[in-house]
């Protein structure tokens, strides 16, 4: 996965171009992956938002070409880094019947 970072997040709009999808890791140590999330529409402002909410410093992130394909990269990020801070899954889109990529995975 073509994964950028790790960047400071008080410059995530001089990396990341508004109005994109795509997928994130959010760090508080620039080491420790411990957030894993993804923006079907406008990834900086959902970057930030996450941010916020739990004291995070540094965030790598992907852009993707699709709804399908954030959802795959955000379960495939998920299943690498098994992050702390998420508390479930994944969740599919709303009307989409997809499946987790990961053989092993319960929601595959």
């Amino acid at each position: 996965m073509g994964l950028s970072g790790p960047h400071p997040l008080s410059r995530v709009h001089d990396y990341v171009e508004p109005g994109y999808m795509g997928v994130y890791v959010l760090l508080r140590d620039g080491k420790e992956r411990t957030y894993v999330g993804r923006s079907d529409a406008g990834l900086s402002q959902r970057l930030i938002q996450s941010a916020a909410a739990g004291e995070y410093s540094y965030f790598w992130f992907d852009y993707a070409s699709s709804e399908r394909d954030c959802y795959l990269k955000e379960c495939n990020l998920y299943h690498r880094y098994n992050p702390p801070d998420n508390t479930v899954h994944p969740a599919v889109p709303p009307g989409a019947n997809w499946r987790c990529p990961d053989k092993n995975c319960e929601w595959g």
